[in-house]
């Protein structure tokens, strides 16, 4: 599938994520001093059960939350410090919030967010056009976004996050509640997103396959520290062919018996 660029020129700046941490009352500690690198054309999985951090370091570095220490930076700019930069800066997809009106057909539903975005007609019909076919849409136009299924929603959540073109793309859990055909045609777009449009994407995920399959850097969190942190070469080199699940187990399980025996 192929997606065409446009002519504006996406972000050339690396995303730094350093030392956040995070504690929620009484004392729930969520993330320890956890950093992370975001480049342009480059998918970074952020890998993890259920639990470990992963969305609240999303909502930390997206100015949701705001962390207990730990800066992001992008470029010589301070995120935590610009909330409206974050709001140009980033497109998300929550796996639990609803995204989408409703009420609103899937073009209304784009129509609408794409206004709120500043965009003109002309350029919400151009983003249409361009977009629903690529995620598989294009045939639920007129359809109201409460007769979506949960992977639809999300695909149409994908697209109104793509409207104002961010040159940083983060998508928590995406391919829950899709299935085998939508799952393909997100890999495919997650694909194109980043080497066409040099977009910046972070997968938060605990699907181990579509991990694999996408990833050009790894974060393995638990318990709200990253474990492992690496490049597909480096993954390659220090474990083999095993397979992603098999890897992720072996670090945590690594870590655990070293916590153990420590004194």
């Amino acid at each position: 599938m192929y997606i065409s660029k446009t002519s504006d020129a996406p972000g050339s700046q690396i995303l730094e994520v350093r030392g956040i941490s995070k504690t929620y009352p009484p004392n729930v500690v969520a993330l320890r001093r956890v950093s992370v690198r975001l480049a342009p054309g480059r998918i970074t999985v952020l890998l993890g059960p259920n639990g470990a951090g992963k969305t609240t370091l999303v909502n930390c570095m997206v100015g949701l939350v705001r962390p207990d220490e730990g800066e992001v930076t992008y470029g010589d700019e301070q995120i935590l410090k610009s909330p409206r930069l974050a709001g140009d800066l980033f497109g998300v997809v929550f796996e639990e919030v609803d995204n989408i009106y409703g009420y609103l057909s899937v073009k209304e539903n784009v129509m609408y967010f794409g206004y709120l975005n500043g965009l003109s007609g002309t350029a919400i019909k151009e983003l249409l056009a361009r977009w629903l076919p690529a995620v598989g849409l294009q045939e639920k136009l007129d359809t109201p976004g409460f007769k979506l299924s949960r992977g639809m929603k999300q695909k149409l959540a994908l697209v109104i996050a793509l409207l104002k073109d961010p040159p940083i793309l983060i998508l928590d859990e995406p391919s829950l509640g899709l299935d085998v055909l939508a799952r393909q045609q997100m890999m495919d777009v997650v694909r194109e997103l980043a080497s066409s449009r040099g977009k910046s994407i972070l997968l938060t995920t605990h699907d181990m396959p579509l991990a694999q399959e996408l990833g050009d850097e790894y974060y393995f969190i638990h318990r709200g520290t990253i474990r492992w942190s690496g490049d597909r070469e480096t993954l390659r080199r220090q474990f083999g062919s095993e397979p992603l699940e098999a890897v992720f187990r072996e670090v945590i399980a690594r870590h655990d018996t070293a916590v153990r025996q420590s004194p």
